[in-house]
């Protein structure tokens, strides 16, 4: 998975908070979360966030 561009969080960043993120997986794009009645809580996103790899071209 590939995050296309900056976390959007609002004006803080806070647990209860929604975010989006726009990101490729296996070529095709697609925004998390894909369902907007369920929105992802920056505190569920954390729980479940062990870290990144970072690559330059």
């Amino acid at each position: 998975m590939t995050l296309l561009a900056p976390i959007a969080h609002g004006s803080t960043v806070s647990f209860p908070n929604p975010i989006s993120m726009p990101i490729a997986h296996w070529g095709l794009m697609a925004t998390i979360p894909s369902n907007a009645a369920r929105p992802l809580r920056t505190g569920d996103f954390l729980n479940k966030f062990y870290g990144y790899v970072a690559a330059k071209s």
